[in-house]
């Protein structure tokens, strides 16, 4: 196993009789020690040995996080966090949510202490000139600390040990899905979320291009992390990385085989419009000197644990600008994007309440009714679409194109939310500055692509001109720059 790998096997702790487990220890086989302090941590090890036990008791991992809080920069403090991760590893569910109710409760903030410090902040003056109570700035210092929980000594101590940034990042993962059952977890995965937010500092990330020759650990993890356009196989990822095609990651050099976010690209000639067409592995490679556009293709945050930490505007910035240096013949750099929530949250809500009918007019709603043989365009729609594979039916095929591709750029342009699109794809895009230049019909017949958007796919433009501007309207705004032939339709 890669020692960037965490293996969670889903077991639960239980006591006599229990199977025993062999897992590897998080203490660190280069761990720079003098060897009778190696012996003795060594010693310390609950887990070590080739064979561990799966019990764990959440007394451990109290005392455990106690010594790691308190021994701050200490070999105790990094054998006990060590313990701490190894031990997480064996828990299954019910063990972690004790785990995750022990941090909330027990390493919180001293509540008392911060009421104090509050009052102490409120009747404060300045310090200067006889001036009530302590300084400001020192009621504001102690206030402060009072803010600062033991859980963020235990976070900053992950950071010490073998694969710990990544432990980290699960952790939060595994945290957001009980945020979700339980409010109450909300400060520590808010004090979570800003200590990785920081760890993950864009200073602290590197662009690089994932090639065939990467580290093969990374590779399984490009297949494993695809979440746009899956990956089948060794062949469909090695045609993705080599002659046209292109994938760049940014990557922390704490997890060198995990990418945190991934783009690939495809160097084409013109505007994308069908996936299935641009990933065919059959189709003729095109040199590099011979394109003018890449297509961004599929943009994926690889972890889960990293969601809300915003890394993806940076991402296609810094590809575009690689890119327009490597390859300086092409000059046009546009996305092919799903519209992944269009026929679930709007599509269907307009076939449930009629207004779909609206977008079609007047001669395309008799050509509905004729293909359905239905008495009005609504109960046309209902039937044409009922089908599972209407898109092979030619004509029925291009009597809904004109309608469904206006229903499709309302509900990309429509900003229910102050200064944010519906579809998050959009809002993606538009806060980056993109350009809705194009939507392409049928332009992914997937089982996923016709369930989730009917087909449709777009084409953001990202000009390297205006973008600026784009990006500033639609930050003003929340509206989604549109091309001519989107505001044509």
């Amino acid at each position: 196993m890669e020692r960037n790998e965490i293996q969670l096997p889903h077991t639960t702790p239980s006591a006599e009789g229990a199977p025993r487990a062999r897992r590897r220890s998080w203490l660190p086989d280069d761990l720079n020690l003098g060897g009778f302090v190696r012996r003795i941590t060594r010693a310390l090890d609950f887990f070590s040995g080739e064979d561990r036990p799966l019990e764990v008791r959440l007394e451990d991992l109290r005392e455990w996080c106690r010594e790691a809080a308190d021994k701050h920069g200490k070999i105790a403090a990094l054998v006990a966090i060590a313990k701490v991760a190894d031990a997480y590893a064996l828990l299954d569910d019910p063990w972690r949510d004790a785990f995750f109710a022990m941090l909330r409760d027990e390493f919180s903030v001293d509540e008392s202490e911060v009421l104090a410090a509050g009052a102490a902040f409120a009747v404060a003056g300045d310090g200067q000139g006889g001036g009530p109570g302590v300084a400001r700035s020192e009621a504001l210092v102690r206030l402060s600390r009072a803010l600062e929980s033991p859980r963020l000594a235990l976070f900053e101590q992950f950071n010490t040990i073998p694969s710990g940034m990544k432990f980290l990042v699960d952790l939060r993962a595994d945290l957001r899905e009980r945020l979700a059952r339980d409010p109450s977890f909300g400060p520590l995965e808010y004090e979570l979320q800003r200590k990785l937010a920081s760890f993950f500092n864009l200073g602290f990330l590197r662009l690089e291009r994932i090639t065939w020759e990467s580290p093969a650990a990374l590779l399984e993890n490009l297949i494993a992390y695809e979440s746009v356009n899956r990956i089948h196989h060794w062949d469909d990822l090695k045609h993705r990385l080599i002659s046209d095609r292109a994938c760049y990651a940014f990557l922390h050099p704490a997890m060198p085989n995990e990418p945190v976010i991934f783009v690939e690209v495809a160097l084409v000639n013109g505007l994308a419009s069908n996936i299935q067409h641009l990933l065919d592995p059959e189709a003729p490679d095109l040199r590099p000197e011979q394109a003018d556009t890449a297509i961004f293709y599929g943009i994926s945050n690889a972890q889960k644990g990293l969601r809300g930490i915003q890394f993806g505007n940076l991402l296609i910035k810094k590809v575009v600008t690689r890119l327009h240096q490597e390859v300086p013949n092409v000059e046009t750099f546009a996305t092919l994007s799903p519209l992944p929530r269009f026929r679930r949250d709007f599509l269907e809500a307009a076939l449930a309440d009629g207004s779909v009918a609206g977008y079609f007019e007047k001669d395309e709603g008799a050509r509905l009714r004729f293909l359905a043989q239905a008495p009005d365009v609504l109960s046309a729609l209902r039937e044409l679409l009922s089908e599972p594979e209407w898109y092979r039916n030619a004509d029925a095929a291009a009597a809904l194109r004109p309608g469904l591709l206006r229903a499709a750029r309302q509900y990309l342009t429509d900003h229910p939310r102050a200064g944010r699109a519906a579809c998050p794809v959009a809002h993606f895009h538009g806060s980056n500055g993109a350009l809705l230049a194009r939507l392409n019909w049928l332009g992914d017949t997937s089982a996923q692509g016709m369930a989730q958007s009917a087909g449709i796919m777009a084409n953001y433009l990202y000009d390297l001109v205006r973008f600026e501007k784009h990006q500033s309207d639609y930050l003003r705004a929340g509206q989604v720059a549109l091309g001519k032939e989107v505001k044509g339709l």
